[in-house]
């Protein structure tokens, strides 16, 4: 695969760390839950072939991102509407840098920028950090995915239209912009709903990394079997690692949604 170009946008900033899951909503984005999203004039999309995308990044590159954890939904909203003000356009190749990181400019990689993850995943890995959900249960900050014949796409779920339609966030075809569509239904039930893995707030769930302490850390202290102390110091770091290693995730030695989905997998 060639070298990804970095295309920049603007200045990088410190992002607003939050683990207390995709519970909150604030004035800013209040709009987004509590009614129908304004379409007025939208044209509604219905049928499209699923776009070219790309692949996660190997060695290097992908060394030097980290796992970020868990995120609140107004950020996530936040962050998908930067692409829409930047109008960042769609490739499977090439990279955007904003204040919220460096990601793959297609409609994985789009979802993996909104949800603060680690990496750019694809749809084919995206499974890794998110679980399948009820229809019903979508919220803004969710996402719409399907995958098949070895190709997929999927799109940020913002909210429905007073006619019900889905309205989405979307990395969707190469020569146009991040943008904000409505979705026919016939289109929105051909994708399953997803959303982030432990984002429903769940407790004893949240990022571990060396220096972290507590309850969570000893379930994964007994989840990796290993001397149970509470305390996340190097032993517990090079044991998260090597289980990273055997189960080809992206190793760090930091536990975050990947990490406890396949520690989850493993127990189950």
């Amino acid at each position: 695969m060639s070298q990804p170009t970095d295309v920049t946008g603007v200045p990088e900033e410190e992002g607003r760390v939050d683990t207390t899951g995709l519970e909150e909503f604030d004035e800013d984005d209040a709009l987004e839950e509590e009614g129908p999203v304004d379409t007025t004039g939208e044209e509604e999309v219905d049928e499209e072939e699923d776009p070219p995308e790309g692949e996660e990044e190997e060695g290097a590159a992908a060394a030097e991102l980290a796992v970020l954890g868990a995120i609140t939904r107004p950020e996530v909203l936040r962050r998908g509407r930067s692409w829409i003000t930047e109008r960042v356009m769609y490739s499977q190749t090439e990279y955007h840098r904003n204040r919220y990181g460096r990601y793959r400019r297609d409609c994985s990689g789009y979802v993996s920028m909104c949800w603060r993850l680690g990496r750019s995943y694809t749809t084919a890995t995206i499974m890794q950090v998110a679980d399948r959900i009820d229809r019903n249960k979508l919220r803004p900050g969710d996402a719409l995915w399907r995958r098949r014949a070895g190709r997929g796409h999927m799109a940020l779920f913002v909210g429905r239209n007073d006619k019900g339609l889905a309205v989405v966030y979307e990395e969707y075809r190469t020569g146009r912009p991040c943008e904000r569509r409505v979705w026919s239904r016939k289109r929105e039930l051909d994708f399953t709903p997803i959303r982030l893995s432990g984002s429903g707030g769940t407790p004893g769930r949240p990022l571990l990394k060396r220096g972290s302490s507590g309850s969570a850390v000893k379930e994964l202290q007994r989840m990796l079997r290993i001397e149970v102390d509470g305390d996340f110091g190097p032993a517990t770091e090079r044991a998260v690692k090597a289980f990273q290693t055997r189960r080809g995730l992206s190793v760090d030695g930091i536990c975050g949604p990947a990490t406890w989905a396949a520690l989850d997998a493993v127990r189950g």
